[in-house]
């Protein structure tokens, strides 16, 4: 995995990720950060993603709080 993928299939979710952590957050600022947070450990941990699964949900994944989860 390089960057280039990563920002091809990473950087079309950013609407839907960011609407999700608002619903969950309920405060603009703290969902904002919290997608920041989201893209940062996925392109950390991009490594880990298994080519040919699915991408959207392992950055939903990523983003949910573990008690969510």
């Amino acid at each position: 995995m390089d960057a280039e993928f990563f920002e091809g299939v990473a950087l079309p979710l950013f609407d839907r990720l960011y609407n999700l952590a608002h619903w969950l957050i309920g405060d603009r600022a703290d969902a904002e950060d919290l997608v920041q947070e989201t893209y940062a450990n996925a392109l950390r941990g991009i490594k880990s993603f298994q080519e040919g699964t699915n991408f959207r949900a392992w950055m939903h994944r990523i983003l949910l709080p573990r008690e969510v989860v």
